[in-house]
């Protein structure tokens, strides 16, 4: 079986990310589903999320917590480096290139949150798997 290209890998895991549920505030279901759509947008971020969600509380990183078990900062990189793992494991791109194409910045601002979060250098993951 052919490995997925990268394009095919992301668009992969953005349509099985979950949908919004019902009972949330209608906010909160516009932030969930425009930062599902923006996954790998290297602009996507919480401020640019409330800006383009009309959304101007203090307290929306605490309120899409409350229904999403996690803040929208941690939700975003959290994502970012699971389909980045996937990338890596199934491909060879060149880590810099991953990390940019999943909406990391720089090499550095991935390898630093891909750190903090596998205990190991997105180099050494790949090693490993």
């Amino acid at each position: 079986m052919k490995p997925l290209q990268p394009k095919k890998i992301k668009e992969n895991y953005r349509l099985a990310l979950p949908e919004p549920t019902q009972g949330w505030p209608r906010q909160i279901k516009r932030a969930f589903a425009f930062i599902k759509e923006h996954l790998f947008n290297r602009h996507l971020n919480v401020k640019w999320v409330k800006t383009q969600c009309y959304i101007n509380s203090k307290g929306f990183s605490y309120r899409f917590y409350k229904h999403v078990n996690r803040y929208p900062k941690d939700y975003i990189l959290r994502h970012r480096i699971k389909v980045a793992k996937e990338i890596l494991h199934q491909t060879d791109m060149p880590v810099t290139t991953a990390a940019i194409s999943v909406g990391f910045n720089s090499h550095s601002a991935f390898a630093n949150s891909f750190k903090t979060r596998e205990d190991l250098t997105p180099t050494q993951w790949r090693e490993q798997n």
